[in-house]
């Protein structure tokens, strides 16, 4: 006897809904989750909850013991649903407030025709915000991803008690127009120079026009025509003594801005490209600070998990370009922090091609504030 039509739709739908995200992204289904060891899941924080699209308290993520548990690897697994997938990016994105148990390192694995292959070693550093992991060789029907956690931050408070969090996992699918890293360091090859503010002179308005970016496209004509002036898009920035150091000399603790490299550029929602000079080994950080954020309705200012510190985006940021996804925007600052005489060290050009320019107020320029300020 045949099937009806309904019956087979039916069954269609229920084998793969795709869950699309922002700008024609589909989300993978995860399925059959599971945690090693297991028993080590605080209780309404079970490691299901990295699927549920919600990070902002402790019953929306997953949460090991709150009372610690030993420090080991801690392993989540799933399998990945659907038909004709393909597996093109990694999201992991820590909790949304606080920092006790957010990674730290990481081994990724994707399993293909039943065999597990690693795609990448995760180095994170500190902070809220969602990291990407773009695959270079993007996955084909992938069946299962694995996530080995060998080792989590702690917020300072907790002493030596040793935890694991994770707010959500996401496999994405990007549409073919998608903006990436691959295609950025691809495209960027039209400019001379890291900051992208000097053109290739072997390069043709032909070959710019072609571009499939449209910022890296736009920035490049402008350049062919010398019609572009950055203003305070492009700034060289001065390095700061950390204020760990400073708080460590001081015997005050953590009680330093952490805000010193302001830009005067508002970033919007999503991704945006940044170009960074020559850093000489050094470490800076892109941070995008939420200043309007309050306390969760009912909780006093003091009892905030994400503490006076600030809820902020921050991502590292490399040589040459940069895409950085955000997740709600801000004004921009630039993490350019030593443990030695900041004097030993250069200063290092940032530009930014996307955003608004806001300015900032800068006494020693002369700024007073009657005039208004760049």
């Amino acid at each position: 006897m045949m099937k009806s039509p309904k019956f087979i739709f039916l069954f269609f739908i229920l084998t793969f809904i795709p869950v699309y995200g922002e700008k024609g992204q589909i989300l993978i289904p995860l399925r059959n989750i599971t945690l090693s060891p297991s028993g080590i899941a605080q209780p309404y924080s079970g490691v299901n909850n990295i699927r549920d699209g919600k990070r902002d308290n402790d019953f929306e993520i997953f949460h090991t013991l709150w009372g610690g548990i030993p420090r080991q690897p801690v392993i989540i697994e799933t399998e990945l649903g659907g038909e004709d997938k393909r597996l093109d990016k990694v999201v992991l994105s820590p909790r949304g407030t606080g920092f006790n148990g957010i990674i730290k390192t990481a081994e990724v694995w994707v399993m293909e025709r039943g065999l597990y292959n690693k795609i990448a070693d995760l180095n994170a550093d500190l902070s809220n915000a969602p990291l990407h992991l773009e695959l270079d060789n993007p996955v084909k029907n992938p069946e299962k991803i694995k996530l080995i956690i060998t080792d989590a931050y702690s917020d300072g408070r907790s002493g030596d008690v040793y935890m694991v969090s994770l707010g959500e996992l996401q496999c994405v699918m990007l549409p073919e127009d998608a903006v990436t890293r691959a295609k950025l360091i691809e495209e960027s090859k039209v400019f001379a120079d890291l900051t992208g503010t000097k053109l290739n002179p072997k390069i043709h308005r032909k070959e710019i026009e072609e571009l499939r970016i449209p910022i890296i496209r736009d920035l490049a004509l402008l350049l062919y025509d010398k019609e572009y002036s950055p203003g305070l898009r492009l700034a060289e920035y001065d390095p700061y003594l950390s204020p760990d150091v400073l708080g460590e000399r001081m015997r005050i603790g953590d009680g330093f801005s952490k805000y010193e490299g302001i830009t005067g550029i508002v970033l919007d929602k999503g991704d945006n490209i940044i170009f960074v000079g020559e850093t000489n080994g050094a470490k800076i950080s892109l941070t995008v600070p939420e200043w309007t954020r309050k306390a969760p309705k009912g909780m006093k200012p003091e009892q905030d998990p994400a503490g006076w510190g600030l809820k902020s985006e921050t991502f590292q940021l490399k040589e040459g370009p940069n895409l950085v996804c955000l997740e709600k925007g801000g004004h921009a600052y630039i993490q350019y922090f030593t443990n030695d005489d900041p004097e030993n060290h250069l200063p290092i050009a940032v530009h930014f091609p996307t955003g608004k320019i806001n300015g900032y107020f800068d006494i020693t320029r002369g700024d007073t504030g009657r005039g208004g300020y760049c």
